[in-house]
């Protein structure tokens, strides 16, 4: 899994900090294994950090390197890692399971497992795509969702943001909006390209 945001920063007219986040991680289908690799990156500044979380029967713990030194998490049961978290999310919405919680690990951000809360609500919440968007057509039952994502143990009703989105059985999220209290977040699909699963050599 990789992606790479770029962004600007307006603090002031002025005064402007130019933001890159990257994020290069690998996850097994079983998702007893998560490797990654984030660097972020301001007005050409980068920092790096490396980290592996990793179930060892009915424990999971977290191994992280950055530049504050290295550190190990030991994370709570279950904490599902990105891919095996879209999967579960994913099984509970064709369940028509939701409301429901669980944890997910943050490799980016608060490098520990958030807390999240899911549930389906109306299409009519949802953000409508700008007019001027060309409509693309994705296969597939879909969901409007909101998630409520916590540090783990916060208080109810202390989020650090939510997210709304259509979510597609294929894992495709589209009409997100993120809203982190002090700003708000949107994006739209644009253009979609299905590959083939590789037929990868097992050894």
């Amino acid at each position: 899994m990789e992606r790479e945001i770029k962004g600007e920063l307006a603090v002031t007219p002025s005064l402007k900090m130019n933001v890159v986040s990257r994020l290069d991680s690998e996850e097994p289908d079983a998702g007893n294994v998560f490797r990654f690799q984030t660097q972020l990156s301001q007005n050409g500044a980068a920092r790096q950090t490396h980290g592996m979380v990793q179930r060892d029967g009915d424990a999971l713990s977290a191994e992280i390197d950055s530049a504050a030194g290295a550190s190990h998490l030991a994370l709570p049961e279950p904490t599902f890692m990105p891919v095996s978290w879209l999967k579960h999310l994913i099984e509970k919405l064709h369940a028509n399971s939701a409301p429901f919680a669980g944890f997910l690990f943050d490799a980016e951000g608060t490098r520990d497992a958030f807390q999240v809360d899911v549930k389906r609500t109306e299409a009519k919440v949802l953000r409508h795509r700008p007019p001027a968007d060309k409509p693309i057509t994705i296969d597939g039952e879909s969901w409007p969702v909101f998630l409520s994502f916590a540090k783990r143990g916060a208080a109810p009703g202390k989020s650090l943001f939510t997210m709304t989105a259509q979510l597609y059985e294929s894992g495709v999220v589209d009409r997100l909006t993120i809203d982190a209290h002090v700003a708000i977040v949107t994006a739209d699909l644009q253009t979609l390209q299905m590959h083939d699963v590789p037929a990868c050599a097992r050894h």
